[in-house]
C-alpha cells in the first residue's frame, strides 16, 4: 500500500515537471524573432527637385482666384451712394469714383438698368459696370491710384432678318408671334399709315412680310432696325413699301416708285376702335337727340397720345363747349382738322406750326362726352366731309435719274419676301432646322 502510494506520487510530479519545460520552451520560442522567407528588396528614391517645386509654387501663386460678381438694379431717385450702400459698400466709394476723372459719368443713372459690381477673395470692390444701353458701359476699375473710369462702346454689326405672317388678331399680337419687336411693328404701321386704315380694312388672313435691317452686338439684337420693305396683302389688294436712301430718311415709295406719304394720315391715334362714324344723323348719347355726327370717334384709352394728320399750324387751342379741350389745325387755305374731347394738351401753343405726326394732345373724355375717345373731324374749305373717305393724292415721286436703281433695290427685296418664312419654319421637323431657316432669312445683303 505505501509502495503504491510513493508510485503515484513519482509519476504525478513527472508530468508536472513535463508541463513546466513543455511551458518554458514556448516562451522562449515567442521571444525569438521571426524572419519571414521573403526576399529582401531596396528602392533608392529620387529627391525632391527644390528649384521645380518653386516653379510650381509660383504658378500657383499667378492664377487669379474666382471673382464674386453681384447685380444690381437701379430704381428710381438711385444714386451711385445709394447703390453701394444697398451692396453693403461704403457711400464713400461712390464719392471717390465720382471723383475720378470721367467719373461724373456716374452722375446720371437710369431706372431699370443695371450696375454690375465685381469683388475679389476679400470681398473687396475692384471694378463696377454699368451697362446704361444695349451698346455701352460705363466701367471703373480699381488701381493703385484709385479708380479709372471710361466708356466702353460695344461694336455694332448690321443684319438683315425677314418676318412673315398673318394677321388673326391683330398686327401688333401677330407681328410679335412672328419675332417682330414692338418698335418694328409700329415703324411698319407708321408707313402705310396713308394707305391702309388698321382698325377697319384688315380682314381675318391678311398676310404680311417686312425686311429690316437690325443691329446686333455681341450677337444679341441691340435695336429695332431700319425697315427696308414690307408688304401687306388685303385680299386682292396687295400694299408695298420700299426704303430709297436717295429719298431721305423716312423715304418710302411703293413697288412703282410712288411716294408713300400722303398729305394727310388717316387716324390721328394708333390702334383704336372706331367708336362711330361720320353721320348726317346720330343718336347723340348725351344730348338723347338726333343730330349731325360730323366727325369720326375713336374710342382709346385716356393719356393715348394724338398726333396731327398733317403739317399746318394750329389755329385754335382751348375749350370748345361740347368739344372740351380741343385743337384745330390749319393746313394751307384749303383744309382743316378738329380734335376734340382732349384729357390734355401738347408742346404746342397756339399758332405753332406743326409737322404730321407730331402729339398735339392726349385723349380724354371733356365736354360732350360719354366715354374717353378722340373727336376728329376733316373740313376742306370749312365743309365737313368724311375723314374715313377723302382720297388722299401721293406728295413726291422718285426722281427719274434714280428710278433704275430703285427698281433694282424693289425686285431684290420683293424676291425676298416672296418666301413664307412661316411655311418653311413649320415644315421644319427640329430645333435646328428651325435655326437654320432663320438664319437663311437674315443671310442676304442690302447695298
Amino acid at each position: 500500500m505505501i509502495a503504491k502510494n510513493l508510485l503515484q506520487s513519482k509519476l504525478w510530479r513527472t508530468l508536472v515537471l513535463a508541463m513546466l519545460f513543455l511551458l518554458s520552451a514556448m516562451v522562449a520560442l515567442v521571444s525569438q524573432p521571426i524572419e519571414a522567407n521573403i526576399p529582401l528588396q531596396t528602392f533608392e528614391l529620387p529627391l525632391p527637385n527644390a528649384i521645380a517645386a518653386v516653379a510650381s509654387v509660383d504658378e500657383l501663386a499667378e492664377v487669379p482666384m474666382g471673382l464674386v460678381t453681384q447685380w444690381v438694379e437701379i430704381k428710381s431717385g438711385d444714386n451711385l451712394g445709394v447703390i453701394m450702400e444697398r451692396a453693403g459698400l461704403s457711400a464713400s466709394l461712390a464719392t471717390q469714383i465720382s471723383a475720378s476723372p470721367n467719373g461724373q459719368h456716374f452722375a446720371k443713372l437710369r431706372a431699370g438698368t443695371h450696375i454690375e459690381l465685381k469683388f475679389d477673395e476679400n470681398n473687396q470692390l475692384i471694378a463696377l459696370n454699368y451697362h446704361f444701353s444695349n451698346l455701352n458701359i460705363l466701367t471703373a476699375e480699381r488701381t493703385d491710384n484709385g479708380f479709372a473710369v471710361q466708356q466702353i462702346v460695344k461694336p455694332v454689326e448690321s443684319q438683315i432678318v425677314s418676318y412673315s405672317g398673318r394677321i388673326d388678331n391683330s398686327l401688333y399680337v401677330d407681328g410679335r408671334k412672328a419675332g417682330m419687336q414692338p418698335q418694328q411693328i409700329m415703324d411698319m404701321a407708321d408707313v402705310f399709315a396713308w394707305d391702309i386704315d388698321f382698325g377697319r380694312e384688315i380682314l381675318p388672313g391678311t398676310a404680311f412680310n417686312a425686311i429690316f435691317e437690325v443691329p446686333f452686338a455681341d450677337g444679341e439684337i441691340a435695336g429695332s432696325g431700319k425697315l427696308l420693305a414690307a408688304k401687306i396683302t388685303i385680299g386682292k389688294d396687295e400694299h408695298t413699301a420700299f426704303w430709297h436712301k436717295a429719298g431721305g430718311a423716312n423715304a418710302y415709295y411703293n413697288q412703282d416708285g410712288n411716294s408713300l406719304r400722303k398729305a394727310f394720315n388717316r387716324n390721328p391715334v394708333d390702334y383704336v376702335r372706331i367708336t362711330s362714324g361720320f353721320s348726317k344723323s346720330r343718336y347723340h348719347p348725351v344730348l338723347h337727340e338726333i343730330r349731325a355726327h360730323k366727325g369720326v370717334d375713336y374710342g382709346a384709352p385716356v393719356g393715348t397720345p394724338v398726333h396731327a394728320t398733317g403739317d399746318g399750324k394750329i389755329s385754335m387751342r382751348g375749350w370748345g363747349n361740347g368739344y372740351g379741350n380741343m385743337i384745330t389745325i390749319q393746313h394751307g387755305q384749303t383744309y382743316s382738322t378738329v380734335y376734340g374731347h382732349l384729357s390734355r394738351y401738347g408742346r404746342f401753343q397756339a399758332g405753332a406750326n406743326v409737322k404730321q405726326g407730331d402729339v398735339i394732345g392726349y385723349v380724354g373724355m371733356t365736354g360732350l362726352a360719354s366715354g374717353p375717345h378722340l373727336h376728329y373731324e376733316f373740313r376742306v374749305k370749312g365743309q365737313h366731309v368724311d375723314p374715313l373717305g377723302v382720297k388722299f393724292t401721293e406728295v413726291i415721286s422718285i426722281a427719274a435719274k434714280e428710278k433704275p436703281t430703285f427698281l433694282t433695290q424693289v425686285a431684290l427685296m420683293t424676291e425676298r419676301m416672296s418666301l413664307s418664312i412661316l411655311d418653311t419654319v413649320a415644315a421644319a421637323e427640329t430645333t435646328d432646322e428651325v435655326t437654320e431657316v432663320q438664319q437663311l432669312a437674315g443671310a442676304a445683303n442690302f447695298e
